[in-house]
């Protein structure tokens, strides 16, 4: 998981940040994220998941797995336990976030 903190940390330098914080619809900070847009770069809330028929479902528990591997502090990390499950569709959401936005491969995508 240490190589997807990397990754999540290196979209804002890449001018890429994903809306983490709401629904990047709405911007409905009250509502859980239910989907991520990799075409709208963001969480989408229930009233909105419609917006994007392509947009991964989601766990509450994997929206709040995205915000912390965006926000840890990596002097902070220690042991991130994720389901074999959880991490691939964590990996396939960043590697395509990544090839929309960002254009470049990085050698942590490899990992």
């Amino acid at each position: 998981m240490i190589a997807r903190i990397f990754d999540m940390k290196m979209l804002p330098v890449a001018g890429a940040k994903p809306q983490l914080d709401c629904c990047v619809v709405c911007q409905s900070d009250e509502k859980d994220p239910v989907g991520f847009s990799i075409r709208l770069a963001g969480f989408l809330c229930h009233d909105c998941i419609h917006r994007d028929e392509r947009s991964f479902l989601l766990k509450l528990s994997v929206a709040k797995l995205l915000r912390t591997l965006y926000y840890v502090d990596l002097n902070k990390v220690g042991t991130i336990s994720v389901s074999d499950k959880t991490k691939k569709q964590v990996n396939q959401m960043i590697s395509m976030y990544y090839d929309e936005y960002v254009g470049v491969q990085l050698k942590s995508r490899s990992l």
